[in-house]
């Protein structure tokens, strides 16, 4: 199967598992009429780990072990031969990475940081309603983010990275924790710091919800605060971008969660 029909193959699961996803697929494709090749890269190179996640969150249903199929995956990364189909859209993006990366750049291991450190991580800790400390939680923004962010900017061509904008990191983290609090509760993914926990009524040690968290006095003024301190950091990150590279990426990020902060001040989140 070709590169792109593996795409509208991966795109055509995204729409009909959420209509948030429509846009998402549309700029995926917009993007073309300028970068053909670079859009077609990141394509390949987020619907691959797209794919993988959604499999280990259990949205993508397979025939196999999950665990068993994500590792097979990262096999065939290692080998660089046979493998499940999809690897082969990692295969295509990595190459075009190989050529773009700088300064000894390594697109390989951003891959497999995201995978293990991200995505693999998740999956582990929700199946043991892991909680971690505040100094566990930013080194998973970074494990999470930090790749994923690097990978982008290498296809945008810009000179900068994640390193040259720390706040790229730590507002997708605190923000999306906030967001995506009720679904990441739900699937059993604690992303509230041990240390908000333990001054809170909640019982970590009992499954709750968003409502209870936000009824709670310590943590409602934890997410109140949270959103507070990131809506700063987000105009820091903003004036830190240098090049067009990374305004492409950056900004419409930057967008999505001031309105989401800004949403959620009006209480419309």
């Amino acid at each position: 199967m070709g590169i792109e029909t593996m795409c509208l193959k991966e795109s055509g699961k995204l729409i009909t598992k959420s209509p948030k996803y429509w846009l998402l697929v549309f700029k995926l494709y917009a993007s073309s009429i300028r970068k053909p090749l670079q859009a077609k890269i990141f394509r390949a190179a987020y619907l691959f780990c797209r794919h993988i996640d959604d499999v280990l969150d259990g949205d993508r249903k397979i025939n196999h072990d999950p665990e068993l199929y994500v590792q097979e995956i990262l096999n065939a990364m290692n080998r660089e031969e046979n493998g499940p189909e999809i690897i082969e859209l990692y295969r295509f993006a990595v190459k075009h990475l190989m050529n773009m990366a700088k300064n000894g750049e390594d697109p390989k291991a951003l891959f497999f940081r995201v995978i293990k450190g991200g995505m693999q991580f998740d999956h582990q800790r929700s199946r043991q309603k892991r909680v971690l400390t505040r100094d566990e939680l930013e080194k998973y923004y970074q494990d999470t983010f930090a790749p994923v962010m690097d990978l982008a900017l290498m296809i945008s061509g810009s000179d900068q990275r994640s390193s040259d904008l720390p706040e790229s990191i730590t507002t997708q983290g605190h923000i999306y924790t906030i967001r995506d609090l009720e679904q990441d509760l739900r699937s059993g993914i604690i992303n509230i710091p041990l240390e908000e926990l333990e001054k809170s009524e909640i019982d970590r040690n009992q499954a709750f919800g968003r409502r209870a968290a936000e009824r709670d006095p310590h943590l409602s003024d934890w997410i109140r605060k949270e959103v507070t301190v990131q809506q700063g950091d987000l105009k820091q990150w903003e004036k830190r971008l240098k090049d067009n590279g990374a305004r492409e990426v950056c900004l419409p990020l930057i967008w999505q969660m001031k309105m989401f902060c800004r949403l959620h001040q009006l209480g419309l989140h």
